[in-house]
């Protein structure tokens, strides 16, 4: 093989993981948010767009944050458990992950957190 094989998975985690960072700052700087949160203006016109999009991309700053750094150190620092930091890190992104849509679920009705004051 050409290729370590603990490399092509940490390239995967650096991926996965810059993406979420990605995706996270284009939901703050943007407000992009019909793809992540299925957020619609015409039949939520009452979502404060500018905070429920903070609170995604923190989120997902978060989550990719969580996927890098920890691989980051298993690579360079801790070669031999690189498998059971992956494993950890990617259970604590899909806990974050989860937290983000159940919040965003449960807020993001009339009446919630996310709604505009007036």
């Amino acid at each position: 093989m050409l290729v370590n094989q603990d490399f092509i998975s940490h390239l995967i985690n650096f991926f996965v993981g810059g993406l979420c960072i990605l995706n996270g700052y284009f939901a703050i700087k943007y407000e992009s948010l019909k793809i992540l949160s299925g957020y619609n203006e015409h039949s939520m016109p009452y979502i404060d767009k500018k905070l429920l999009s903070r609170f995604i991309g923190t989120c997902l700053i978060n989550a990719g944050c969580v996927v890098i750094i920890p691989n980051i150190i298993a690579y360079f620092i801790f070669p031999d458990l690189s498998f059971i930091v992956g494993i950890i890190s990617y259970v604590i992104f899909g806990i974050i992950i989860l937290f983000m849509i159940i919040v965003t679920n449960k807020e993001g009705k009339k009446g919630g957190k996310f709604t505009k004051k007036e």
